[in-house]
């Protein structure tokens, strides 16, 4: 609900011919983060959808519900996102037609009720392949694909892309199945 915090409930059992329990969710304030989206020449990004990724510390295993909120820009690149939940450590991305998606690769603790976050889009582009067998040459179907563009976080100074001080890493992804011929296209 606007104006809340979204809060999940994991542990609900339901189940035939057993006695409802009641369950009981109270909603707190939320917090709220805005901003804007803008392109590289700085112009207002419109529809572009924001998330709001719940960072419980399992950057890539399993488990767990993904908790995210959602909002949208307007015709002027401003968004909104008024469900968050004061204390909790998010993970941002940023998504529009046409451009390449961002996602922060490190969390930001929200504390208090009000923060500001703007972002900046890119042009995005295409990439195109096909997936053979080493061994023989042939193409294979139903391969993914996975592309990651941007600094990607190694420790203070480590490796390519460790972040000395600078802004925080974010990296763009994106994922294809390959076609009968290996083929793949993503755009």
């Amino acid at each position: 609900h606007e104006g809340y915090a979204t809060r999940y409930e994991s542990d609900v059992v339901v189940a035939k011919d057993r006695p409802a329990k009641e369950l009981r969710v109270i909603l707190g304030e939320g917090a709220t983060v805005r901003g804007s989206v803008r392109d590289e020449r700085g112009q207002p990004v419109a529809n572009a959808r924001v998330v709001a990724i719940k960072d419980a510390g399992r950057r890539f295993g399993g488990g767990g519900t993904l908790e995210r909120d959602i909002g949208f820009t307007d015709s002027g690149g401003k968004y909104a996102i008024d469900t968050l939940t004061q204390g909790t450590t998010y993970r941002f991305g940023v998504m529009a037609e046409g451009y390449a998606p961002v996602f922060e690769m490190t969390g930001e603790e929200i504390r208090g009720k009000a923060h500001e976050k703007d972002f900046s889009l890119v042009l995005g582009g295409a990439i195109s392949g096909v997936v053979r067998r080493q061994s023989d040459g042939k193409p294979v179907e139903g391969a993914l694909v996975v592309v990651a563009v941007g600094r990607m976080p190694f420790g203070p100074g480590r490796g390519r892309g460790g972040n000395e001080g600078g802004e925080p890493p974010r990296t763009s992804t994106g994922q294809v199945r390959t076609d009968a011929d290996g083929r793949f296209l993503l755009e």
